[in-house]
């Protein structure tokens, strides 16, 4: 039996779910505190960008997408020509449902050298 088949999920012990439910929100602590120190480093230097960049990478991982839509857009008024802030924000439009915009940004990403875009607008298109 390959260790996976031990770990499927379907069966769990209430002390599992606990545990499971503990590192949860360890990590969620730990996201924010993350976060909090971005805000920091950004409140001295404004135009570090990216600190935004980073900072929107964050906040996506927390599921916080209008958040990381302001803070991938502020990285690209501070330098416009970084593919990997419209790759992100594009997917981040993606997800909330705004196609217009993700894929206007997908389609930049691409222009800037970011190659795994295509490959999403090339799926988008079936």
């Amino acid at each position: 039996m390959h260790a996976s088949c031990l770990n499927s999920g379907a069966i769990t012990s209430p002390d599992a779910k606990a545990a499971a439910m503990m590192r949860e929100q360890e990590e969620r602590r730990e996201l924010s505190l993350i976060s909090d120190d971005y805000d920091t480093t950004l409140s001295l230097s404004p135009r570090m960008l990216y600190a935004y960049y980073n900072k929107g990478c964050l906040l996506l991982a927390m599921n916080d997408l209008t958040g990381a839509i302001s803070a991938f857009s502020k990285a690209l008024e501070l330098r416009s020509d970084l593919g990997e802030a419209y790759y992100n924000r594009g997917l981040t439009y993606l997800r909330l449902g705004n196609r217009e915009p993700g894929i206007a940004d997908l389609s930049r990403a691409g222009e800037y050298g970011i190659t795994p875009s295509y490959s999403v607008l090339k799926r988008m298109a079936r």
